[in-house]
């Protein structure tokens, strides 16, 4: 899991590690789990950001195809 944006609610690194925080979850821990998942998926996975995502794949393949064409002349 990639932790380098911000601080995580919860890190695992193997299967030990999953059990592990299984076992010691509450229910106030699992809640608070959860709305930290909410709100990250609220504010970074909305439909602006996906079509911002793919205006920079189509801008990407329009440069390279025009290179190409450039190098092909």
């Amino acid at each position: 899991m990639n932790s380098w944006r911000r601080p995580p609610e919860l890190v695992v690194r193997n299967g030990a590690e999953v059990v592990r925080h299984l076992r010691e979850l509450t229910p106030e821990r699992s809640r608070s789990i959860g709305r930290a998942g909410r709100n990250r998926m609220l504010k970074e996975h909305t439909y602006r950001r996906r079509a911002e995502a793919l205006d920079r794949i189509f801008q990407g393949l329009i440069a390279s195809a025009s290179a190409g064409e450039r190098a092909a002349s």
